[in-house]
């Protein structure tokens, strides 16, 4: 599971987390005075997925909640869903000392009025005869949609899942032909729309017939005793068909749909001290492939990881009247999240809880000529 990250405004929240395969989730919650009591109130999602986005309405201002977060999968195991981080707009999330089990954030005392910013992007990252991918990323979790077309963007597209992380397929494209474009998103609090500059791109004259290639072999990025990273790079972006298992045993298949040429497949719930073997494949936006790795293998570590990451190289550049981007290193996958305030105070945080060792984090809605702490 990643997550769960929480956005909280002063009448609401979007509890968002993945799982590594499709399950229901049941989230209860409540004041002190209710969670756990016929008062409380429960949400439970309509079918199973692995992307799970909660929204809470009605909430109270400056009020603290405490929740509890479940998901079941088809076979009925339940998983209990807890390690919040805090991001953009995101209040601090905790474990309930006074509530056995339970988690805590608290809503905001003023409204949202601001609107999300674009942080990176947008970038057209593949472009065939009849298709496109185009990709940004926001400071917030937020929609995402992109307007196009030949001449004029008339055509709309997108998602309306709230995520930092965008990536918009445009199918049905003319070949040879120039098409103009820009992107919108809009936050949870309903803030005025973000709308990029207008943008253009050429589709090939002719159809990609040229499957993808692994330009790196996948590698073992983190191991401990339940979990472990595998990355590697393809010369196109690509989905990805990951198959792993024990060595005689069941084998289990974890799919990627999001078109990447930069991979990283997160595995969970593995055994200690065991080899696994894993094949990949992979198929482009045009439908080349399947294209499937020799069988390569990685072992789980012992005993648990309980070493905190070491942070390196911590640096702030690119400073503006109101954005600032820290960067830093670590010697091992970690999430990327910056606590930073004015004066004394680290009340604010932003980030990504995508595990990286290279790390970047912009600071967005500074205050002009304000004098700012952090902490990474």
């Amino acid at each position: 599971v990643r997550g769960p990250l929480i956005t909280a405004s002063n009448k609401g929240a979007l509890i968002s987390f993945d799982t590594n395969e499709p399950c229901i989730a049941r989230l209860a919650y409540g004041t002190k005075s209710t969670l756990g009591t016929p008062d409380e109130e429960v949400l439970y999602e309509t079918e199973a997925s692995i992307e799970h986005r909660i929204r809470i309405g009605h909430l109270k201002r400056k009020t603290r909640y405490l929740f509890h977060l479940t998901c079941q999968d088809a076979a009925g195991n339940v998983l209990t869903v807890g390690a919040p981080k805090r991001r953009a707009k995101m209040v601090p999330v905790t474990e309930a000392g006074d509530f056995s089990g339970a988690l805590e954030f608290f809503t905001e005392e003023n409204d949202d009025i601001a609107s999300p910013v674009i942080v990176e992007g947008p970038t057209l990252t593949s472009r065939t005869a009849d298709t496109a991918i185009i990709e940004w990323k926001t400071d917030e979790p937020a929609d995402g949609y992109v307007d196009y077309g030949i001449g004029e963007p008339t055509q709309t597209i997108g998602d309306a899942e709230y995520v930092q992380e965008h990536s918009v397929f445009l199918t049905g494209l003319e070949p040879g032909s120039t098409y103009a474009y820009r992107v919108r998103s809009t936050d949870f609090a309903a803030n005025a729309p973000l709308i990029s500059e207008r943008l253009s791109f050429t589709t090939s004259l002719e159809a990609d017939l040229t499957p993808p290639a692994l330009l790196s072999e996948p590698q073992l990025a983190f191991a401990d005793e339940g979990q472990a990273i595998i990355e590697w790079t393809t010369d196109e972006s690509a989905s990805v068909q990951f198959t792993y298992g024990v060595e005689g045993g069941e084998e289990l298949v974890f799919f990627d749909e999001t078109f990447t040429s930069e991979h990283s497949t997160q595995l969970t719930g593995l055994a200690a001290g065991t080899t696994y073997t894993y094949r990949i494949s992979l198929t482009d936006a045009s439908g080349n492939g399947s294209v499937t790795s020799q069988l390569l293998s990685f072992t789980t570590a012992e005993a648990a990881d309980i070493a905190p990451p070491q942070v390196a190289a911590v640096a702030v550049g690119e400073i503006g009247d109101a954005s600032a981007i820290v960067t830093w290193t670590t010697d091992e996958p970690a999430s990327s999240f910056v606590y930073y305030g004015a004066g004394d105070s680290l009340e604010l945080a932003t980030g990504d809880a995508e595990l990286t060792r290279a790390h970047r984090v912009m600071l967005t809605n500074l205050s002009p000529h304000t004098a700012y702490n952090l902490q990474v």
